[in-house]
């Protein structure tokens, strides 16, 4: 094997565009990321590039050495890597996966309704990220790095945990939700009173060597207030973002409350507060006055997966969360007619921290009688397939709107009796549309936004694939001709590519690492920019000497004054572009960056870099 000769400005500008990756990933703080490991990379990336740079100045002992020496160091890093990802991970066997699949699947396939049904099943037990794909059900919770921000935002608002690609449904904690989201099993370690009990089963309490040797109970429950996919609602529905922007609404409680009322325009909390006092930061007294359950909530703003945030009620505890997965648990009552207190203590963390808890029981009497409004006017499925559904429905005049709690996205089209309809969001979440009292029939499909573009881009790309093989000799040929007949063009232009990264990049540092003003981050990242660009415009793309010193300090002198230049150029034309003739700000940024590069380009040809002959 040969190592090839590399150039040192090939190794600068690879090791600038890594550490400038490397600053973005330590500048936006991945929660899943080590940020030693980044600068330990760092460190083995630039061993690495001294070990293959010494390599072609050392004599063949040395060379024998130094190729001994990588090879130990590339397989000691692959060792290393496989360790790290692995040594956390718990012990589970094939047979575990494939007992606790069997076991969960069997139980999804006795409650998973008709092809002529929709509803949704949720569980506490969980195989996978993704049960709901792998088990083929319908859930509310979800692993998907497409998952629409608007169904993640309510799920939020209403007490479920969701983190950056997932949302997990809090199970026996959400009566209203329940119902609306059409959630109409549940598989639980907790029987739920109002719910009803179907079957029960064992499962292993604890996974990885201990499989199997613990069982715990579980049951499958039936909610008798589950609605349907789609139900009539009332017009006020569309007034959420109105209210929420005003400031009434103050919890995730509040947002269950506000929906559910206006659904059908009741003036009713279906879901009260215990009035409580706050004693300090994380202790309070709560005084509990009727026998209902206690829901609560403890907002907690601490991304990290390692912080444990126990509760305890007369110091006892009663449960405990990962701050990062958080939302509504319910509590059981049997503090009736007393003042109880209430006490959070975090573990693996420093520092204080203050908490905001809610605490509310449900008026269930209120509750259901809404539910049994809301059954009157429901959707009935008639035809289900993928990316497709059928139903009708009965519309009355105090209800004329339609609300479905599929995730409102682009995509979608609607049919009524045949005719297509415009949609709108519902709770800045949901699907709704409007209709006219009567009986309708109504279909929706679903294409995803611009499916039919990538199609046609990927058959044109599979095309040219074709094309470039079969021609691939002349291709290449007509390339390098024309590489090299406008090699420094084209060079100028990559180049510029890398400086618009590095601005960009750099002003991240200042003002996201640094905490720097952005006007200051701004010049401090121009003044980064130009210099950067100095220097690999010198070396890349005119390819002047550094020989004369006086020579390359006057050519950073003018380099430095004609960027002004043109950037007091750039200033003008968007005053003139904007201002005086009224052109999109968009546009005449475009327009304007292209004159800037093109008079960039010749004052540094013809003037900056000038070769002139001895």
């Amino acid at each position: 094997y040969k190592i090839k000769s590399i150039d040192l400005k090939h190794y600068l500008l690879f090791l600038s565009i890594f550490l400038i990756i490397s600053n973005v990933i330590i500048i936006n703080k991945y929660i899943f990321l080590n940020i030693w490991s980044v600068y330990l990379s760092v460190v083995i990336m630039i061993f690495y590039l001294m070990l293959l740079r010494f390599y072609h100045f050392a004599s063949n002992k040395e060379k024998k050495l130094l190729s001994t020496l990588l090879i130990f160091l590339v397989l000691a890093e692959i060792l290393f890597n496989f360790y790290f990802s692995i040594y956390k991970h718990e012990f589970e066997s094939k047979d575990e996966y494939n007992i606790s699949y069997t076991t969960i699947v069997d139980q999804i396939n006795n409650i998973k309704p008709n092809d002529n049904e929709f509803y949704r099943i949720e569980k506490e037990i969980k195989c996978s990220y993704i049960d709901s794909l792998l088990m083929d059900y319908e859930g509310a919770s979800v692993f998907l790095s497409t998952l629409n921000e608007n169904a993640k935002k309510i799920m939020t608002n209403t007490g479920h945990t969701t983190l950056a690609s997932s949302i997990y449904y809090n199970v026996g904690a959400n009566p209203i939700m329940d119902s609306l989201l059409g959630i109409k099993y549940f598989i639980s370690d907790d029987k739920i009173p109002s719910y009803k009990l179907i079957d029960e089963f064992q499962f292993s309490k604890f996974s990885g060597l201990l499989f199997n040797e613990y069982m715990d109970d579980f049951y499958v429950l039936e909610n008798p207030n589950s609605l349907s996919l789609g139900f009539m609602v009332n017009d006020k529905v569309k007034d959420f973002i109105n209210i929420f922007k005003e400031g009434k609404i103050t919890n995730v409680f509040d947002v269950q409350n506000y929906m559910l009322k206006t659904m059908v325009d009741q003036d009713v909390n279906y879901l009260k507060p215990y009035s409580f006092t706050k004693i300090n930061d994380s202790e309070f007294e709560v005084e509990i006055n009727n026998t209902k359950d206690i829901y609560i909530v403890v907002p907690v703003l601490i991304d990290n997966p390692k912080i444990k945030v126990h509760m305890f009620i007369n110091d006892e505890l009663v449960w405990t969360y990962n701050s990062r997965y958080t939302g509504v648990f319910k509590i059981l009552n049997t503090y009736e007619n007393s003042t109880i207190k209430f006490k959070i203590k975090v573990s693996n963390a420093t520092g204080n921290f203050s908490f905001v808890p809610s605490f509310y029981y449900l008026e269930e009497e209120e509750f259901l009688k809404a539910v049994e409004e809301l059954k009157k006017n429901q959707m009935e499925i008639i035809k289900k397939d993928k990316n497709y559904l059928k139903g009708k429905i009965e519309v009355n005049e105090d209800k004329t709107v339609l609300f479905t709690s599929i995730p409102y996205e682009k995509g979608w089209e609607i049919l009524v009796d045949g005719k297509k309809v415009e949609y709108f969001p519902i709770f800045d979440s949901f699907i709704g549309l409007d209709l006219d009292v009567g009986v309708h029939e109504i279909e929706f499909k679903f294409v995803s936004p611009l499916f039919k573009l990538g199609l046609i881009i990927s058959i044109i790309s599979a095309l040219l694939f074709i094309f470039y093989i079969r021609f691939e000799e002349k291709i290449i040929k007509n390339i390098t001709k024309l590489y090299f007949k406008y090699e420094e063009i084209i060079s100028y232009l990559i180049v510029g590519g890398f400086i618009t990264i590095v601005s960009i990049g750099s002003y991240a540092v200042f003002s996201r690492l640094f905490g720097l003003n952005y006007i200051i981050s701004n010049i401090l990242s121009f003044v980064v920019a130009v210099i950067v660009a100095f220097f690999t415009n010198k070396i890349f793309v005119f390819k002047t000497d550094f020989e004369n010193i006086r020579k390359t300090i006057w050519e950073m002198y003018q380099f430095i004054k004609y960027r002004i230049i043109t950037l007091g150029i750039d200033v003008i034309l968007m005053i003139a572009f904007v201002e005086w003739l009224h052109i999109n700000d968009l546009i005449a940024k475009i327009v304007v960056q292209i004159v800037v590069v093109i008079m960039n380009y010749f004052f540094s040809k013809l003037i900056v870099f000038k070769k002139v002959n001895n």
